[in-house]
C-alpha cells in the first residue's frame, strides 16, 4: 500500500512538473511571438522613415 502511494505521488508530481513546464514553454512562445511582432513593427517603421527621408522630420 505504501509503495502504491509513493508511485501515485511520483506520478502526480511528474504530471505537475509537465504542466508547469508546458505553461513556461507557452509563456516563452508568447513572448517570442510578441517580440517578433514588435520587431516587425519596428522594421516597418524604419522602412517608412527611410522612404520619407530624413529631411521630412524637420517640417
Amino acid at each position: 500500500m505504501q509503495r502504491l502511494r509513493e508511485v501515485a505521488d511520483g506520478a502526480y508530481r511528474g504530471f505537475l512538473g509537465i504542466r508547469l513546464g508546458w505553461r513556461r514553454h507557452l509563456a516563452d512562445c508568447i513572448s517570442l511571438a510578441t517580440g517578433m511582432r514588435s520587431g516587425l513593427a519596428l522594421e516597418k517603421r524604419l522602412q517608412r522613415d527611410t522612404q520619407r527621408g530624413p529631411w521630412e522630420h524637420c517640417s
